[in-house]
C-alpha cells in the first residue's frame, strides 16, 4: 500500500476521515463512547491524520480526561503545528486549567493564522478566557476584535453587552443586547 508522508495510505485516510466525521457527530448527539470508538478507529487507520486526534482532546475535555485531552491536543499539533482549529481548541482546554496566558497565545496564534476561516471565533475565545478570569479590559479589546472581523458573533455581542451594563453604559449595553437577539 502507498504510503502518504501522515502515514496512512490513500484508502487507510479515507477510513479516518469517515471515522471522525462519524465520531464528531457521535459528539454532538451525546454518544460518547460511539464517538470515542470511532475515533479510535480514524487513530489506527491513520495515525498521522491531525483532526482525529484535534477532536480525540475535544471529546476528552468532555469526559474530564485532561490528561488524555492535552496530549491529544499536543500530539494534533505535532502533526500539524498551525492547525487555527487545534490551537483554538488548545486554548480553550488551557483556558479551562487556569493557564489563561497560555491560552491566550495559541487564541492570537489561530486569529493571526492566515489560513483561519473564522478569526473571530479566536477572538472571541480569546475574550471569554480573558472574561472568565475577570480580565475584563483585556476581554473587552479581544470581543471588539471580534465582532470587527464579524459582527454577528453572539457570544461576543452577549459579552460586550454585559460588560457595558456593568460598565453603566446601558445604551450601549441594550444596543448590544438588540444585535445579539436579532
Amino acid at each position: 500500500i502507498h504510503q502518504n508522508k501522515k502515514g496512512g495510505g490513500p484508502a487507510n485516510h479515507r477510513v479516518a476521515v469517515t471515522n471522525v466525521n462519524l465520531g464528531v457527530e457521535y459528539m454532538r448527539q451525546g454518544y460518547y463512547e460511539k464517538a470515542l470508538d470511532k475515533l479510535n478507529n480514524a487513530r489506527k487507520a491513520d495515525p498521522g491524520y491531525a483532526l482525529t486526534y484535534n477532536m480525540l482532546g475535544v471529546l476528552n475535555q468532555i469526559l474530564e480526561n485532561p490528561g488524555e485531552a492535552e496530549s491529544n491536543l499536543l500530539r494534533s499539533l505535532e502533526i500539524e503545528k498551525d492547525n487555527p482549529s487545534t490551537l483554538n481548541n488548545y486554548g480553550q482546554f488551557l483556558c479551562k486549567q487556569d493557564r489563561h496566558e497560555e491560552a491566550e497565545n495559541l487564541f492570537l496564534a489561530a486569529a493571526h493564522n492566515p489560513f483561519s476561516t473564522a478569526p473571530e471565533i479566536a477572538y472571541a475565545n480569546a475574550g471569554s478566557c480573558a472574561h472568565m478570569h475577570k480580565r475584563f479590559d483585556i476581554a473587552e479589546k479581544y470581543f471588539e476584535k471580534s465582532l470587527a472581523a464579524n459582527p454577528d458573533v453572539a457570544v461576543a455581542l452577549s459579552q460586550m453587552s454585559k460588560i457595558r451594563f456593568n460598565n453603566g453604559d446601558y445604551t450601549a449595553a441594550r444596543e448590544y443586547m438588540d444585535r445579539y437577539r436579532v
